[in-house]
């Protein structure tokens, strides 16, 4: 079965629990997948979803944390083993019979001198955002995939350079590589995730971590204390999203973040009446009921309780605040760049963002007429919530819209005498029926892009 991605998370979560999800993980061994295709296997039994295992529907974001370059090629090949040189600069061998993964029969860092001839192949760059990932992401959340992006254990790296034995003997012999290496990870990862995250959330993080050896674990508390945790602790609050909005946790793993975006709730600014929204079902097949059936009344229904919505139509104000000081304390390596990015996204869904209930029968999708941006180093936010204390009245040739607007402009010119700090600046977009202009100091703005890029600019402005 097909998992969708709103299905995973629930489960994983702990939001739902129909069933357990059974699925596959190693996959056919090296080679049967050409003996299966030549006996005509199908491209589904091949990745076994023909067999009723569950598969997440992933995607998997063109980036990459891990080490880059490097060329992949077999030097030997025999009918029981392949030899090849991969991406590290090993030698690996595979047997063909036996295994899935081939294993390193050499390793490219023994001391720091190693190590610092292949460490800038872990420094950030550019190039490790693939042309288009944040567009292909978007196109496969809209699918329902899983946002998936992967990042380098904090053992598992340094074993792929050194080889299990040196690594292990490294935490005691030569702690200085091991810290330096995982810094150099764990930086890189960090500002990679600071820069997709401002595009697009993702989903999942998976780091790909392998402690054990035949007899236990490799390493213990204090190793995963003292060097590995470092690695992940970036991660635990990369994402924009998260910063903005906060993460409540019960698990000492993942740590809780303070949201630094605060959003009321809309309210309407006149009286409303609340409509129902309900349907009714009715039998017109009665003629075909059988002949010895003493009751053709037919069956009749009418929707209440879960079938049965309510709506309304008004002008509703929406208020929220943001803190850029608590944003950049959550992501200390923001960039004023990213924090731009950041401020843009959030006006933008503010403006934009329509609930997605029920579009298919109201398709409600009407533009804000009056948007207020107030920005301010001091700690002082304002809501004009009180403008609306007294319901605005409509009636006829009264234009609620038109109303609404001018009351939240008295009310601004009135309280932001008082109480606005000294160096706020303002932007007003003001269109349509809502066109009005504020006595108080103010930029107008054409439109929504301009609108956004001066309150951009204006935030991480100096």
């Amino acid at each position: 079965m097909e998992i969708l991605r709103d299905h995973y998370l629930d489960y994983m979560l702990f939001n739902r629990a129909d069933r357990p999800l059974f699925v596959e993980l190693m996959g056919p061994l090296v080679g049967l997948d050409a003996e299966w295709r030549a006996q005509g296997a199908s491209e589904e039994e091949i990745a076994l979803t023909a067999f009723g295992f569950d598969h997440v529907r992933l995607h998997h974001l063109g980036v990459s944390a891990g080490l880059m370059g490097g060329e992949d090629r077999v030097i030997e090949e025999t009918p029981d083993h392949i030899i090849r040189m991969d991406r590290y600069g090993r030698r690996a061998m595979l047997c063909k019979k036996t295994a899935k993964i081939p294993l390193p029969l050499d390793h490219p860092v023994t001391d720091m001198d190693s190590w610092l001839k292949i460490k800038p192949r872990y420094a950030y760059s550019a190039d490790r955002i693939q042309d288009g990932c944040v567009e292909a992401a978007r196109r496969a959340r809209n699918d329902d995939s899983l946002l998936v992006a992967h990042i380098p254990g904090g053992f598992d790296e340094p074993r792929q350079l050194m080889g299990e034995e040196a690594l292990c003997m490294a935490y005691y012999d030569d702690p200085e590589l091991i810290h330096d290496m995982l810094e150099t990870i764990g930086a890189t990862a960090e500002r990679l995730f600071d820069a997709i995250s401002c595009e697009v959330v993702i989903d999942q993080l998976s780091v790909h971590e392998d402690l054990a050896g035949k007899s236990g674990s490799l390493v213990g508390p204090p190793q995963i204390a003292e060097f590995i945790k470092q690695a992940t602790e970036a991660s635990q609050s990369l994402t924009v999203d998260i910063g903005l909005f906060g993460r409540m946790t019960t698990s000492d793993l993942v740590v809780n973040v303070e949201a630094s975006c605060q959003v009321a709730h809309a309210l309407n600014t006149h009286e409303t009446i609340i409509e129902s929204d309900y349907f009714t079902a009715m039998d017109d097949k009665k003629d075909a009921f059988a002949a010895n059936q003493t009751e053709k009344a037919g069956a009749a229904f009418l929707g209440s309780g879960d079938t049965e919505t309510f709506f309304n139509a008004a002008v509703y104000y929406k208020y929220l605040n943001l803190d850029l000081d608590a944003l950049r304390k959550h992501l200390p390596s923001l960039s004023d760049e990213g924090a731009a990015k950041a401020v843009k996204a959030l006006v933008t869904a503010a403006a934009l963002a329509t609930p997605t209930g029920k579009q298919n029968s109201f398709a409600s999708h009407s533009a804000p007429e009056l948007i207020l941006v107030e920005v301010s180093k001091t700690k002082r936010p304002l809501t004009y919530a009180n403008a609306f204390l007294q319901s605005v009245e409509g009636g006829a040739g009264r234009n609620l819209m038109t109303m609404s607007a001018k009351a939240l402009q008295e009310y601004v010119d009135s309280v932001a005498a008082a109480f606005a700090p000294a160096d706020v600046r303002r932007i007003l977009l003001a269109v349509g029926h809502a066109k009005v202009a504020l006595k108080s100091k103010s930029e107008a703005a054409a439109t929504l892009d301009d609108l956004v890029a001066s309150v951009a600019k204006i935030s991480v402005a100096k």
